[in-house]
């Protein structure tokens, strides 16, 4: 730029030359500003992916020029929501088995052409790519686990949705669910090998938090059901249920201290509640129960715990402080409870505690999070109907806190009816990719899902 600037000096002398030469300033100062914001738009886009990819901050603050709520309705039923609030530069998402949309999504970039979105999909995300293919439709791809396919989503609304429920016109309701749980329960065998650990009787590496707590003191001469029912009630006196606090950390003791001010989330309590059964000898899984879809912002998280005395799974669920019992006195677990919201079906919303069928609770089970609250069975089972048509836990059971996925695999109990949406119909030919050497693997056995312990 010097050297030009030298020779418009010289062509100053000559008239002619000076609007001659400054007319091929401004071109090439055009031309070169062009080709900077290309550059640019390109390398700034791509380094804000990655940026928003890592630190998951989710907002160009570029905007797109879409407005309104669009929707892709996969084949096996389930849906995405996508809103675009043109005005806000805000974009939310969210499906029919949940409802606060920003829940899951991770990122999202717009390039001026297209726009990249992560949504958080359980186990993996999946990226979304989409552009405006006509005045109703964007379209584009879907990558998840691998997987590449065509997708298409039809706005079915003008305006974005801005109330807390976010972009959703309808919800499932109990029926919907009910109807959902037995559309799933064709189990059978599948040939996986695999088997659980379970790491108990290490009281010495938790003296200080035994110490902390008394915990010696108050499971004094009690063993089995009664331990359990002990411990699960301390936690539950130490640190209540909500929704949305955790705290990561592979120490229990850590987690422990941030839910006695700030409560704990299902999935928390449980992770707690388990290890310290193990601490105390008893055999103690977490088992995570989800909705069909795999897009959701709730599902809820308990414990099974095993009795040497009744040889059989006990479900604890520390967020009500609940043990559930049959009229004949058999204590439930996860696949019983499963089994009876699919076997009384409808008459669940209507079932009374003169049915033969109700179940029995212990006498102060209720809400944690809320002070004084009692138990509602009807509430509680219409609930776990949404959350019991998936389930997983993992293999190796040991102390290691919120971080129990790390150096572990997960195995998810699915029915051989289900379809993971956006991938092709699930098959046993599928489980080469998914064996016991990966992180994650499917299951449709649920006998050796819920299998005993030794």
């Amino acid at each position: 730029m010097r050297r030009n600037g030298r020779e418009v000096k010289r062509e100053e002398k000559n008239r002619e030359g000076v609007l001659h030469m400054r007319g091929n300033k401004k071109r090439i100062m055009i031309l070169v500003i062009a080709i900077c914001l290309v550059i640019g738009g390109v390398t700034g886009g791509v380094l804000y992916w990655k940026q928003s990819s890592e630190n998951g901050d989710g907002n160009t603050k570029k905007g797109f020029p879409w407005n309104g709520c669009y929707r892709i309705i996969r084949e096996d039923g389930s849906d995405l929501q996508l809103s675009f609030d043109k005005e806000k530069k805000e974009i939310k998402a969210s499906s029919m088995a949940g409802g606060y949309a920003n829940d899951i999504i991770n990122s999202w970039v717009y390039d001026g052409e297209k726009i990249g979105i992560k949504i958080i999909r359980k186990s993996y995300n999946e990226i979304l790519e989409l552009k405006e293919d006509t005045d109703t439709t964007l379209a584009g791809t879907s990558l998840y686990m691998d997987e590449e396919s065509p997708v298409v989503f039809e706005k079915y609304r003008d305006e974005p949705k801005d109330d807390e429920q976010n972009n959703q016109d309808t919800k499932r309701n109990v029926f919907e669910q009910l109807t959902i749980i037995n559309q799933n329960t064709d189990f059978g065998p599948d040939g996986l090998d695999y088997e659980y650990t379970y790491d108990i009787n290490q009281k010495e590496k938790y003296k200080d938090f035994i110490r902390k707590y008394n915990l010696d003191a108050i499971t004094e001469g009690k063993k089995d059901l009664e331990l359990m029912k002990a411990l699960m009630n301390w936690l539950c006196d130490t640190c209540t249920h909500g929704s949305s606090s955790c705290y990561d950390s592979d120490s229990i003791a850590e987690i422990v201290e941030y839910g006695k001010e700030n409560h704990l989330n299902c999935r928390y309590l449980s992770t707690v509640l388990s290890e310290v059964m193990r601490m105390y000898g008893i055999k103690a899984k977490v088992i995570w129960c989800y909705p069909k879809d795999d897009y959701f912002d709730d599902c809820h998280v308990v414990v099974q715990a095993y009795s040497e005395e009744r040889k059989q799974w006990i479900m604890l669920d520390p967020t009500y402080r609940l043990v559930l019992q049959k009229k004949d006195g058999t204590y439930m677990d996860v696949r019983q409870l499963r089994e009876w919201i699919v076997d009384n079906g409808d008459e669940i919303t209507t079932m009374t505690p003169d049915n033969p069928n109700y179940l029995i609770a212990n006498e102060d089970a209720g809400y944690t999070g809320e002070k004084g609250s009692t138990f509602n069975l009807v509430d509680y089972a219409s609930y776990m109907a949404k959350n019991l048509c998936r389930m997983e836990c993992i293999s190796k059971n040991t102390t290691t806190g919120s971080k129990c996925f790390q150096n572990n695999y997960t195995i998810e109990l699915i029915s051989n009816q289900y379809n993971k949406p956006g991938i092709s119909t699930f098959n046993r030919s599928e489980q080469e990719r998914y064996n016991v050497l990966e992180k994650h693997v499917y299951t449709t056995d649920i006998d050796h899902f819920f299998e005993l312990p030794e």
